[in-house]
């Protein structure tokens, strides 16, 4: 059995819990350092499948089980934030859950609780930003410069340090990368 079934296995186990890098090492008895490499490769290769996640918190995580991947959209009112599954599942997000998730970013959520008859969800992991570009109006303070979105369902200012204000000026429409 490899490395990559081994992990499988591991995750699929009666007492599954998630883990950290060094639980993970002791249960596949990866003492030396490439077995470790091998570990740590084969890890990387499962979340890009879309098999595990590594949460905030450092532990591995299968995805099921209570945890999804979906595309956040956040509502014009900017309270509340649903999460689309690829298999169309819905799950709301309080906007005090986003973990500074944007618009269209890709996130992993874990379930907990319930909210008008959708499940209730809190955002573990940004997996991958989904815009690119902001447009907005530039302001700035002092030495701080800002970028407020026209699109209300951005609900963060962006900051700008000084040396990339440009040519902007406060009150320009500008687009920010």
């Amino acid at each position: 059995m490899n490395i990559k079934e081994k992990l499988l296995k591991l995750f699929e186990s009666e007492d599954y819990k998630p883990m950290v890098l060094k639980e993970i090492y002791k249960k596949l008895k990866a003492r030396t350092r490439e077995k470790r490499k091998e570990v740590r490769r084969v890890l990387k290769e499962l979340q890009k499948e879309g098999k595990i996640l590594r949460d905030g918190k450092g532990r591995y995580r299968k995805i099921g089980d209570g945890v999804y991947i979906g595309t956040i959209e956040f509502t014009k009112a900017g309270v509340i934030a649903f999460v689309v599954t690829p298999d169309f599942m819905e799950i709301a997000v309080p906007v005090e859950d986003t973990r500074y998730a944007l618009h269209r970013d890709k996130v992993a959520v874990e379930i907990t609780g319930e909210w008008h008859g959708l499940p209730k969800g809190k955002v573990l992991k940004i997996l991958e930003r989904g815009t690119k570009k902001i447009v907005g109006i530039f302001e700035h303070k002092g030495a701080f410069g800002f970028i407020i979105p026209d699109d209300p369902k951005f609900i963060y200012d962006f900051y700008v340090s000084p040396e990339n204000f440009g040519k902007a000026k406060p009150g320009y429409k500008v687009i920010a990368e």
